[in-house]
Parts: structure tokens; sequence; C-alpha cells
């Protein structure tokens, strides 16, 4: 199955994260659902029940916290744990106190990231969010579709595949920023639609020619 279509939310009013995270999650085919507050956070995923949700606690509006609190209400699916609710989001902040974070956990936050945030950080979360969920939906209709498929490398570098999935990021990794391993993805996307076009154009190869063989007198 293709991530396309599959929907996610980044919510956080800093324009130049969001657009960022969203370029990067388009790449693999996404369709990134953006909100620059709490309010617009909480209404777009109560309509579009989104794969995960990457919420930034201090928004104008509704913080992280009130977003989940929102959800939970409004009977958000949800999973157990601990006694506590576990919903599909990862917390971002820049400025949480301990007091917070905890506050996120138990209001159901599933990971929680201090900013910056590196690309290698998130898809960890990612990864692990998508295996708790999976795990525990087995037989049933899964909140988290399709499931998170392997590592693929590209022109040579430990950077994700472009396609149906997402990396397991493991030692080789590249210590990067999101707008590196950007422009790493756009370049590979361009030599493979390149490599396609190439391979298109290439005149077929005709076999040799089955008629009957001709000589002078004939």
């Amino acid at each position: 199955m293709m991530w396309n279509g599959q929907k996610i939310l980044i919510a956080d009013d800093n324009e130049l994260l969001r657009q960022t995270l969203g370029e990067f999650f388009s790449l693999y085919g996404f369709r990134v659902l953006e909100a620059p507050d709490g309010s617009t956070a909480l209404d777009l995923a109560l309509h579009n029940h989104p794969f995960f949700s990457i919420l930034d606690f201090h928004m104008p509006g509704m913080d992280g916290v009130q977003v989940l609190s929102a959800l939970l209400s409004e009977g958000f699916p949800c999973l157990q744990e601990d006694g506590r609710p576990v919903l599909p989001c990862i917390m971002i902040s820049a400025a949480a106190t301990p007091e917070e974070v905890q506050g996120a956990f138990d209001t159901g936050a599933f990971r929680f990231l201090n900013k910056p945030i590196s690309p290698k950080s998130l898809l960890e979360a990612v990864r692990a969010l998508e295996q708790r969920f999976k795990a525990d939906q087995k037989g049933e209709t899964q909140a988290l579709q399709p499931s998170l498929q392997g590592w693929g490398g590209c022109a040579g570098l430990p950077v994700p595949a472009l396609g149906p999935q997402l990396p397991i990021p493991s030692p080789d990794f590249p210590e990067t920023s999101f707008e590196q391993l950007i422009a790493i993805l756009k370049e590979c996307k361009r030599s493979r639609e390149k490599r396609k076009t190439s391979a298109s154009d290439e005149p077929r190869q005709s076999g040799p020619s089955s008629g009957p063989a001709t000589g002078p007198g004939s």
C-alpha cells in the first residue's frame, strides 16, 4: 500500500518549522495538514483523523495539552497504558518544564521531543508510535495504516528511500538538518524521474527478421 493520501497533522505557530516538516513528510506522499494554533489543530484532527500528529506544546489559543484533552473528550480513538490514555501524537517544545512534559504524557502524548528536533529523533519517534499502535490493534481496524517499512538507500547515501516507506534510523543515519535532507531527497527524486524518462525514450530493439530468405535469383 502506498502512502499517497495518508494524512498527518503538523501544528506549530512557527511557520518555518511547520512548512519544513510538511515538505519533509510530503516527499513520502503524505497529505500534510498544517495548523498555526491549537484551535485549528483540534478542528483538523476531529474532521480528518490523521495518521499521526505533531503538536507544539505552546501555541496561541489552545496549547498542545488542551488539544489532547479536547480530543479525548470528543472520543478520539486512543490506547490505554498504565492507566493513562495514549494518542498517536508527538509533542514538541523548546521551553517546556518537567511538570509540563509530565502533563503532556498524562493527557495522552505518545512521545515528547525538545526543540530543535532532528530528523533522526523524529523518525525514531514516528517508528515507535507506529509499532506501539499496530501491536495493540492486531485483527482490528488499525488507526495507523499502512505499516512503516524498511530502510532504503538513495544515491548511495544512508537516507530514506522515496516511495512507500519511511526509514528505520540506524547508526549510519546522517546527523543532518531537515533542510539538508530535503535537498538530498529532492535530488534523488529528480534523478529517479530522469532515469524513468530516459528508459521510456529508449527505442525498442527489434529482433531478427523471421521472413523467408531471398537470394539473387529468387
